[in-house]
């Protein structure tokens, strides 16, 4: 988050987090009012498992099964 802070993205700027289903980067972007937030991941059990942990605020987030 900090680099992000210093960086001065706005928060209608768009950010992808790659590999972030078992991160909790988004938690803290849509805490700070980031509203276009995708998140990346291989793994569907790790975003199914973001999804659970933010509730309603899960809407907020597009999330993106990768498939290699």
């Amino acid at each position: 988050m900090e680099l992000i802070k210093q960086v001065g993205l706005k928060n209608s700027d768009r950010i992808i987090d790659v590999g972030g289903g078992a991160s909790r980067l988004v938690d803290f972007l849509l805490l700070e009012g980031f509203q276009q937030v995708s998140v990346f991941d291989l793994s569907g059990v790790f975003l199914k498992t973001s999804q659970q942990r933010l509730g309603p605020k899960a809407g907020d987030v597009t999330r993106h099964l990768v498939f290699f």
